[in-house]
Parts: structure tokens; C-alpha cells; sequence
């Protein structure tokens, strides 16, 4: 892993080769596999999140790996949990909303898996016009953030003929609930982005 620090516009870290070569080989796999499952819900959401099962295969590495990072040590702990989800968006999916995430999240690690894709962009406040950086696609890197109250930021697939795939490892107050009815994971991207 290569892991570099940021402190602006707000602190936050992108770590490449976070997966060892068979790890993404097999996320990779384990996603190929399950496409056209999420090509079928794609096509009635803009954005579909799939959580994945504590008991999968794929969350186990994923976990294990995340738990790795020394902030993440730091706050791992009985009272927190980590849930991880796959994200799809589809081509030509338009800006999210600029949010800062709930506050029952403690971090939030976005995995970027396809080869080039649009990153994340980062901002000072909640308007456009207060972009200050974009955190550029790379596959198999992942960009790591503590929730603020000002850590604004959103993205897109905007001029992209291809489905944008992540996997968002996240780190959650025990407090937090997942919603009810979406155990599927899908949501519209405007119910997404307002999530509380």
C-alpha cells in the first residue's frame, strides 16, 4: 500500500494498491460474476448499492483489510461497526448531491475498481463553486476520510460509457440503522444523496 495524506480542502488520504494483487483479482471476479444481476437494477435506478453479507467471502477481505489502517484501528472498537456496500452507477450518471455523509458515520473509504472511471470531487462548502479538488480515479486505490461536518463532497459518471463500480468501506456509530425496505440496497441517487 502507498498511503498519502491530504489536508486540503479538509483531511483525507489515498491509499493505491490497497488490495494485494489476489484480492483484486477475486473482488473483481466475485463482481464480473454477479453483473447481470446488477445491470437488471441499473436499469430501473440510476445508482444501485448491493451491502454486502458479514458472512461473504469478499466483506471478510475486504474487512480485514481495512482494519489494517491505522486510523481505522483507532476508532474499531465494539461500539462502532463497519459496513461495506458495492456501488454501481450508470453511464452518464449526473452529480450526486454535495453532501457531507450522516453523522453516524466516523470514515468513509470509497475502493475505486474500474480502470478509469471519474473520481471524487471535493469541496469547502456546499456550492459548485466552492470545488477545490477532484480525487482522481485509479484502480484499486482507496480514498479515506473522517466524516466533518464539512467534509462536503459528491461525483458523478458524467461522459462515461461504462457502469462506475465501488466498493464504500465505512465505519458507522453503533447507533446507526441501516433504512428499512431497501435490504436490496437500491436507492434513487436523489434518496441516496439526502440520506440522514
Amino acid at each position: 500500500m502507498i498511503i498519502q495524506k491530504f489536508t486540503e480542502p479538509w483531511e483525507h488520504y489515498e491509499i493505491e494498491n490497497f488490495l494485494t494483487k489476489k484480492e483484486l483479482e477475486f473482488t473483481q471476479l466475485y463482481i464480473s460474476e454477479h453483473m447481470d444481476f446488477y445491470k437488471k437494477k441499473i436499469n430501473v435506478y440510476s445508482r444501485y448499492l448491493y451491502n454486502l453479507n458479514h458472512n461473504d467471502l469478499l466483506y471478510n477481505i475486504l474487512k480485514k483489510r481495512f482494519y489494517s489502517l491505522d486510523e481505522i484501528k483507532k476508532v474499531s472498537n465494539e461500539k462502532n461497526f463497519i459496513n461495506i456496500d458495492l456501488s454501481i452507477c450508470s453511464a452518464g450518471f449526473n452529480k450526486s448531491l454535495i453532501h457531507s455523509d450522516t453523522d453516524a458515520k466516523i470514515y468513509s473509504g470509497i475502493l475505486y475498481i474500474n480502470e478509469n472511471e471519474n473520481g471524487t470531487l471535493l469541496y469547502t462548502d456546499i456550492t459548485e463553486d466552492s470545488l477545490n479538488k477532484t480525487v482522481h480515479w485509479k484502480n484499486n486505490k482507496l480514498f479515506l476520510f473522517k466524516r466533518t461536518e464539512y467534509s462536503w463532497h459528491n461525483f458523478n459518471n458524467l461522459n462515461s460509457e461504462t457502469n462506475r463500480v465501488t466498493l464504500n468501506l465505512n465505519v458507522f456509530k453503533s447507533c446507526f440503522q441501516v433504512p428499512k425496505g431497501k435490504n436490496d440496497g437500491t436507492y434513487l441517487k436523489e434518496e441516496y444523496a439526502n440520506r440522514k
